[in-house]
């Protein structure tokens, strides 16, 4: 088998766009460079859908309707048997169950893994025993809990997200030319979350941290279904005049380049968050919640308690009175954005997903 023949599709049924599907639309771009043939099977309204057939990629529709939805599970065995496919890599609960289904009693079963990227509990743990040949987590943290479950250690590896290097670095001389780019204010410090606007994202306490830092205005880059919420949670405190909702951001590394300090009080279910790697790699002084998944990406960022609004605010206001303490902190941060460089991620993923082609 060479590496030319390989056939690899990435399935996902979620139809948002966040961290999870980045990383997915990165690695099918990415993986071709390794001489992969890659496919992406997904809903044909989802966002990934329409970006990886934009962008030229092999794409399937596949609905993805439920977990025992039929007619999925017979398109997903017919397209297997057809396309000769060497790997499956599933990434949400849904399309994990279909293809599982899908496979079972194949004469000739491609392997299967399973990519557990959020911290959520796991309400039933059989898709992951029984289903899949390994598990590649986005985090450590995650990875003890897949391994609680009772899957084998040799089964299950981290492999967090990695951030490209080459994209995301310090540019100082762009602030004040992104801040008129976005029409944030030019006179003022800046603090800001790049986000999909969901409740466990923190974004109540964001508001609160705003009220508590009169000195900054805070600008979110995001979308979601909360956004509603949070804008009227502003409006109520009454500090809605010193935040800004850009909505989706196309470059997102425009926005760190303008940041003062970056602010993530996310609450829970949290991977290593790609956008702390971004703000770190960017040279962005970073104040964010004192969750598992966090603390690896960091060793140099202000930790919080998720929900302790003062103290998140009391963090920020002292990254923007002390310029030497914002100075190290970026450098510090920039460090360790480095060990997760995005080619040394992929390298991983690589041999990883060769490894389990060769067992099957």
């Amino acid at each position: 088998m060479t590496a030319g023949m390989l056939k690899l599709v990435h399935t996902e049924s979620s139809l948002a766009w966040g961290g999870q599907e980045i990383r997915i639309f990165t690695e099918l771009g990415e993986l071709m460079k390794f001489g992969w043939s890659v496919e992406l099977w997904a809903p044909d309204h989802a966002d990934i859908f329409s970006r990886a057939r934009s962008a030229g990629m092999a794409v399937e529709a596949v609905p993805f309707r439920g977990t025992f939805d039929l007619g999925s599970i017979l398109r997903v065995r017919r397209l297997i048997r057809e396309r000769g496919v060497d790997l499956v890599v599933t990434h949400s609960s849904v399309d994990s169950w279909v293809v599982g289904f899908a496979t079972r009693c194949l004469r000739r079963r491609p392997a299967i893994i399973r990519t557990r990227h959020l911290s959520t509990s796991i309400r039933n743990g059989l898709s992951y025993r029984w289903f899949p040949d390994a598990v590649c987590t986005t985090s450590e943290a995650i990875r003890q809990a897949i391994l609680r479950l009772g899957v084998p250690s040799d089964r299950v590896e981290s492999i967090p997200t990695g951030v490209d290097l080459r994209r995301f670095q310090p540019n100082p001389d762009q602030k004040l030319a992104m801040r008129k780019k976005y029409s944030l204010p030019e006179d003022r410090p800046l603090v800001g979350g790049v986000f999909v606007i969901r409740s466990w994202k923190g974004i109540i306490d964001f508001v609160k941290i705003v009220l508590a830092a009169p000195n900054a205005h805070f600008v979110i880059a995001g979308v979601g279904p909360s956004r509603d919420r949070m804008q009227a949670e502003a409006d109520r405190l009454g500090v809605l005049r010193r935040m800004t909702f850009l909505g989706h951001v196309e470059p997102v590394e425009e926005i760190f380049w303008a940041l003062d300090v970056f602010l993530f009080p996310s609450t829970a279910n949290e991977g290593v968050p790609q956008a702390l790697l971004q703000a770190q790699a960017c040279g962005v002084p970073s104040v964010v919640s004192d969750l598992p998944s966090l603390r690896e990406a960091s060793t140099h960022a202000l930790f919080c308690p998720p929900g302790a609004v003062r103290m998140f605010a009391e963090a920020v206001d002292g990254i923007l009175g002390n310029p030497e303490r914002a100075r190290r902190m970026a450098e510090d941060g920039r460090a360790d954005a480095r060990r997760y460089d995005q080619a040394d991620a992929m390298r991983r993923i690589d041999r990883f997903y060769r490894r389990w082609i060769r067992r099957q």
